[in-house]
């Protein structure tokens, strides 16, 4: 049976995420699914990497969106101006840009997770997103 690992906050950390992942594959092989919860950009220095990996390993990995992702998608409209430390300009300015967030936008906030006997939702945790 494959085990899930959740990974939280990565926000632009690629190194920490491989080594993350490192540890994953040394403890359970490649018998482990990755479920990504929210806020893969911003903070860090390699949001774009990261945005990349993700997006790579899309048909391996379950992401939902954070709050982080939500903002660069607004920033990325103009329905919101930036913040002094947002770390993503370089995702802004990125040549595969609209490719990233486009594949972005497709990505729901909270994805369902069965195994048996169980059910759960996954989300990320800002406040208020569930009313």
């Amino acid at each position: 049976m494959s085990r899930p690992i959740f990974v939280g906050d990565v926000q632009g950390c690629a190194e920490e995420l491989e080594i993350l992942l490192a540890r994953g594959t040394a403890t359970f092989g490649d018998a482990f699914d990755l479920w990504i919860v929210g806020d893969v950009v911003n903070r860090g220095p390699k949001s774009l990497k990261v945005l990349r990996w993700m997006k790579a390993h899309e048909d391996c990995v379950v992401m939902v969106l954070g709050n982080h992702e939500l903002h660069l998608l607004a920033l990325s409209c103009g329905a919101r101006g930036g913040k002094d430390r947002d770390t993503f300009k370089k995702t802004l300015k990125a040549s595969d840009r609209d490719e990233l967030l486009d594949w972005l936008r497709q990505l729901a906030d909270v994805a369902k997770l069965c195994f048996s006997p169980f059910c759960c939702l996954v989300t990320e945790g800002r406040g208020g997103a569930i009313q």
